[in-house]
């Protein structure tokens, strides 16, 4: 994904640091390349980045309490099946 430009520095780093990424102006014109470099694996991509919002947003409601756990993975396995 490096390689192809579809991964930049910025949520690379996020990443590693364990936050949700966010584009800077500056990553959409390399992401964009990569795109048109690699657009069978961009395709691939697609789906699960049109979900992220939707996953950032399952994480906020993270259970404190083991009993709530499962119905929060369901939740969570809707957005984003299993692999």
């Amino acid at each position: 994904m490096m390689r192809a430009g579809l991964l930049t520095e910025s949520p690379l780093r996020a990443g590693l640091e364990q936050r949700w990424p966010t584009l800077s102006p500056r990553d959409v014109v390399p992401i964009a390349r990569g795109v048109l470099r690699e657009p069978r694996l961009a395709r691939r991509l697609a789906p699960v980045l049109v979900r992220m919002p939707a996953l950032q947003a399952i994480y906020m409601r993270y259970p404190r309490r083991s009993a709530r756990m499962r119905p929060w993975t369901r939740m969570r396995d809707r957005i984003v099946p299993a692999m």
